[in-house]
């Protein structure tokens, strides 16, 4: 399978043998559930694709012109009153104020994109998890074909195989989120057990590899960006990160399993 992100419909679209399903669709409306249990594995599902979705892609001015996904999406985090003490919320919302002045606000995010994660030149930011991880600090490193393996056990394939490394944080995000959803159907189809055992699969992909980096990544980020949204988005992705850990480490089958059946 691979992973491909769609930027003319901003959603991510995972392609296999058997056909190709779409995922994302929405960024918004997945948190609109009455039982808090499956709000949040709604919720996470979204997060962990939008993050996926501007960590990896260059946005393009309409994501952020009009009534875009994206804006849809930050209006709706930011505008949550528990939201408000959260690492990251202050300056995202700044910056969705900026993104009425949409074509200004666009170009300095595309030279932000390129100083930070894209080049040319040294990054200031590497989104590659071996850069950090691995002893030469190099890309395509033993961390790479880790999580090569760990998206080859689900049939993920990455779109440009062999020639990018499938631990940049834009991809390794995406993961998560195709693993949420999964849980998530899991969860619906009264399948306590095959949801537990996918649940411990994703703490584990968190606890090891993207929690061993993100905090390195994050700071990089808010130490070289100029604009709010990716010094934002550096500082709520670290935290939401070790929520997320911690929430779904907490979590009960047998008691989410009672909410889906009311």
């Amino acid at each position: 399978m691979k992973i491909i992100t769609n930027l003319l419909a901003s959603r991510v679209i995972l392609c296999s043998e058997g056909g190709c399903s779409v995922i994302g669709e929405q960024f918004v409306n997945k948190t609109q559930q009455c039982c808090h249990e499956m709000e949040y594995l709604y919720s996470r599902k979204t997060i962990y694709e939008f993050l996926g979705f501007v960590f990896y892609n260059k946005l393009e001015l309409k994501h952020i012109k009009g009534r875009s996904l994206i804006k849809e999406f930050l209006g709706l985090l930011t505008g949550q009153e528990a939201m408000k003490i959260v690492p990251g919320i202050n300056e995202l919302k700044k910056a969705l104020k900026k993104f009425n002045d949409s074509e200004k606000y666009y170009l300095d995010l595309r030279k932000d994109y390129q100083a930070l994660f894209e080049g040319p030149g040294p990054l200031l930011a590497p989104p590659w998890e071996s850069v950090y991880l691995s002893e030469e600090k190099l890309m395509f490193e033993v961390q790479t074909f880790q999580v090569r393996h760990c998206y080859r056990k689900y049939g993920l394939r990455i779109e440009k195989y062999g020639k990018e490394p499938e631990d940049h944080i834009g991809l390794e995000l995406q993961f998560m989120g195709v693993l949420a959803g999964k849980s998530l159907d899991l969860l619906q189809e009264n399948k306590s057990t095959e949801f537990s055992m996918l649940i411990e699969e994703q703490r584990d992909f968190l606890q090891t590899h993207l929690l061993k980096w993100v905090d390195q990544f994050a700071q990089k980020v808010q130490k070289g960006s100029t604009t709010d949204f990716y010094k934002g988005l550096a500082l709520f992705l670290t935290w939401y990160l070790k929520n997320d850990f911690d929430l779904i480490s907490s979590l009960s089958p047998d008691e989410e399993q009672k909410e889906v059946n009311l």
